[in-house]
């Protein structure tokens, strides 16, 4: 799977672990701040931990060291119908799935920051945010430190609006929609990212609604009555605080008192479980010492794939096994494989990379390009490996690890160069 899939899905699963356990949790047991901060954590911290401990293993981990054989094929004209004529599969064109994929997911990003920068654009100024309030019909609004009411609104409504957006500027909401909406462009096919959105959303409003009620002269009754009056507005998403947003669901929750001291540190401490779990998702549990590469490294190069015919003839010298394994592969690429007449006339050389695996029985199967060069070489390259291991005297011994039978790899760069040849 493609490395940024992987961390996709990586992703979606700890993404959807710190939901539940805000649904079954965090939510019945902190207070709106402790849940606000929770869900920002966690939607921030999961992506920025995944992507930092995958760029330190990187750093810190140990390549497994193998043996490649470079193999320089000489340039030969084939004639056509000749015995031997090794003859280059079609190979297909355009762009595969992987590619189609990506550009797919980096279109949907770069719409969604586009249209994320335009509507920042439209806030930069109070004469601009105004405007937009007024043209969409919106009774109260903010972003930022900037707050619009409809001077059309009764003065009881205005009172409360004014309130409740001032509690938006207090805890400074707009920081966080701003870093959720840049999110919810980077990782907009993560279903989970758009619930975490939705919920700090709701959380901006309940905060705001506790505000408006502890520093205004309302109480609780005629609150959620001002709020009912001005459901008929049509609401407006963008990047400002509606104040008609989620009316319903605000005037159950105004009823329900927080309580801020019971589980004080209960979204704290599930947000440190999750982002060390994240780590260790990541990061392997182990690494070779510096002291033991060398010998890990020579382990590996001492029992790295080897063939059964040259284990047979030299069972007890690695090294000769080796060079057995190596020299056969040689001769049998050097026997086998001709240089494609289009690449001939195109002047192609360079390197190809061809991998397969070995099975628990040492047959070696799934012959791919991992480094492509071009189609004619690709496919002269792959057929001519797939044609080797079909012969009974290219199985390996099959690799043991910690006492069981295991599969394996093997790496053959092949080079195409034109030797003795003049280039146009």
């Amino acid at each position: 799977m493609n490395h940024f899939w992987q961390f996709q899905l990586s992703l979606l699963i700890l993404l959807a672990i710190a939901y539940m356990l805000y649904r079954t949790v965090v939510q019945k047991q902190s207070s709106w701040q402790a849940q606000r901060l929770y869900l920002i954590g966690t939607s921030l911290g999961i992506p920025l931990v995944l992507i930092l401990s995958q760029w330190l293993s990187s750093l810190t981990g140990i390549e497994t060291k193998v043996n490649i054989y470079q193999l320089t094929i000489p340039s030969i004209i084939p004639e056509v119908g000749s015995d031997g004529l090794v003859v280059a599969p079609s190979a297909r064109t355009g762009l595969d799935l992987v590619t189609c994929s990506l550009i797919f997911y980096a279109a949907g990003a770069i719409y969604l920051l586009a249209l994320l920068l335009l509507q920042m654009s439209r806030f930069s100024s109070k004469f601009k945010f105004f405007a937009h309030c007024e043209k969409h019909g919106l009774p109260a609004a903010s972003y930022h430190t900037y707050v619009w009411i409809d001077p059309q609104l009764t003065s009881e409504q205005r009172e409360v609006a004014r309130y409740h957006e001032n509690g938006h500027v207090h805890y400074r909401h707009t920081i966080d929609k701003v870093a959720m909406e840049i999110l919810r462009a980077l990782l907009w096919l993560n279903p989970f990212i758009h619930l975490h959105r939705k919920e700090i959303y709701n959380i901006h409003e309940y905060q705001a609604d506790r505000y408006a009620l502890d520093q205004g002269k309302s109480d609780t009754k005629s609150y959620a009555l001002c709020l009912a009056s001005m459901c008929g507005y049509q609401q407006s998403y963008s990047l400002a605080h509606p104040f008609i947003h989620s009316i319903q669901n605000r005037i159950k929750m105004i009823y329900n008192h927080e309580d801020k001291n019971h589980m004080k540190y209960s979204a704290w401490l599930l947000l440190g479980i999750l982002l060390i779990f994240t780590t260790a998702w990541v990061i392997p549990s182990a690494h070779p010492s510096p002291a033991n590469e060398e010998q890990a490294t020579l382990a590996e190069r001492y029992y790295g794939p080897i063939l059964q015919v040259c284990h047979d003839a030299s069972p007890d010298d690695k090294y000769a096994q080796q060079e057995c394994t190596q020299n056969r592969i040689i001769e049998y690429i050097y026997g086998k494989i001709k240089y494609p007449e289009e690449a001939r006339k195109k002047q192609i050389e360079g390197l190809i990379v061809v991998q397969f695996d070995i099975n628990t029985k040492g047959q070696g199967h799934d012959v791919r390009i991992v480094k492509s060069l071009d189609p004619s070489c690709d496919g002269v390259a792959k057929y001519t490996v797939s044609s080797m291991l079909s012969d009974d005297g290219f199985t390996f011994v099959p690799r043991v690890k910690d006492g069981q039978l295991v599969q394996d790899k093997f790496t053959l760069p092949i080079k195409f160069k034109l030797e003795g040849e003049k280039k146009e």
